[in-house]
């Protein structure tokens, strides 16, 4: 199992149904009604899947192992995050990852955007859809030289000064640069690279194309019995459609086990 970052997020968005849910209560809600269905859960850690002539054996880190005809893989991605004091303890808080999932809560608001990376002018273009007050953070990395000349013939600041710590006590995200120069914001955003769990999935000789694990309209992968959900394909990065996935999967599974 890895670390849940939804359940870091101030709630659930874009889930028809479930709008403003809190995330560890829905997972755990999720949780029980699969409970009710008599299976068995497993808190542990993978520590190898061997492919067999007509099987899967999964080995966990105690070294207990399980048999199975079919996977499904939801291993999701990692977020690169700040390794700066403060950032951990706002997370889900007032510094968030998604514009799609957040951004309609800080409608209008004051907000930074943590990003120097190639995506900076898509991140920017999906945050402007939110509020007009946007101010770029680089933390002292260079951003590319057609992003920089977009951004001086706009209303939107740039502080490249390193960042130090996060608070929050003058303002729900408060920023201390190194050269001891504070900003407050109402939120942050942050993109600084993310990178999908492929381990597992690249282990078992699923094709992989540009870091997303290849799937069909059953969510199966190029190995026959490995299915894939969530953010390990190229899809929208949505609880919702994360779900859809798993449903899919799941369908697309028992049918198989059902012709033998």
């Amino acid at each position: 199992m890895y670390p849940h970052d939804i359940c870091r997020a101030p709630a659930v968005h874009g889930y028809p149904g479930f709008e403003g849910a809190d995330p560890k209560k829905l997972r755990a809600k999720m949780r029980s009604e699969a409970a009710s269905y008599n299976i068995d859960f497993v808190d542990a850690l993978v520590t190898d899947i061997k492919k067999n002539a007509e099987d899967f054996e999964v080995i966990v880190q105690d070294g207990k192992s399980f048999v199975c005809k079919n996977l499904l893989i939801a291993t999701g991605v990692k977020d690169e995050k700040l390794d700066v004091p403060g950032f951990e303890d706002l997370q889900g808080k007032s510094i968030l990852h998604c514009p799609a999932c957040d951004g309609y809560e800080y409608t209008g608001k004051k907000l930074a955007i943590l990003c120097w990376n190639d995506e900076l002018p898509s991140f920017i273009k999906s945050m402007a859809a939110y509020s007009s007050d946007l101010t770029v953070l680089t933390h002292g990395n260079k951003i590319h030289e057609t992003t920089s000349k977009i951004l001086k013939q706009s209303s939107i600041k740039v502080m490249p000064a390193p960042i130090i710590n996060f608070t929050s006590n003058d303002a729900p995200c408060v920023v201390k640069f190194e050269d001891g120069s504070t900003a407050n914001f109402e939120g942050l955003f942050y993109k600084i690279g993310h990178k999908p769990r492929l381990e597992m999935a690249a282990q078992l000789d699923c094709n992989v194309e540009s870091d997303y694990v290849k799937v069909n309209h059953q969510q199966q992968t190029s190995v026959p019995g490995i299915y894939i959900a969530g953010d390990l394909q190229k899809t929208e990065d949505l609880v919702v459609v994360a779900c859809a996935g798993g449903a899919i999967a799941a369908s697309n599974i028992h049918k198989s086990l059902l012709d033998g």
